[in-house]
């Protein structure tokens, strides 16, 4: 047993380590903006059709612009942000953890 009139040494502290950049929740929402657009796109262009129905007179050819619509603009505003979030992720596991 220890004698209580002696000094006791206070434990060393941990150092804690710095969280991982979360890339998951980070795309997820980069993506969001992107989803957001790609519904307004597709929601004008099919209520602009004067019938309010997917014209279907020549088959595939007119459903093929549809979604490379969404896809132009789900590019155009989540690009930007999905390609800093991988980059931050990136640049987080470059760096030394303590």
């Amino acid at each position: 047993m220890t004698d209580p009139s002696e000094p006791q040494l206070a434990p060393l502290p941990v150092p804690r380590k710095r969280p991982r950049f979360p890339l998951g929740r980070a795309c997820a929402l980069s993506s969001l903006p992107g989803v957001a657009a790609v519904g307004v796109v597709l929601w004008m262009a099919f209520h602009h059709h004067a019938h309010f129905r997917i014209p279907l007179i020549r088959g595939l050819e007119d459903w093929i612009y549809w979604p490379l619509a969404g896809l132009f603009w789900f590019v155009v505003a989540s690009g930007i942000p999905l390609l800093a979030s991988f980059v931050l992720w990136v640049a987080s596991h470059l760096t030394p953890q303590p």
